[in-house]
């Protein structure tokens, strides 16, 4: 789409032909660091329920 533009209209594009940036590989709202990743828990973010609901989810599987 920026080529056919650039083609069409030149003039618009003072500084050359325009570059789309690559989007990030990673984007994360809350990074886990490795040891987290492990662990499965993140010592940043308290999330009391988060044990509770994979010892349920262990216990589900389990017993199928």
């Amino acid at each position: 789409m920026l080529d056919a533009q650039y083609r069409n209209h030149p003039e618009r594009f003072v500084k050359g032909a325009p570059v789309a940036a690559r989007p990030p590989e990673v984007v994360t709202v809350n990074p886990v660091s490795p040891e987290e990743a492990e662990t499965g828990e993140s010592m940043v973010v308290n999330f009391p329920t988060l044990s509770a609901a994979r010892a349920r989810t262990e216990n589900t599987l389990s017993s199928a």
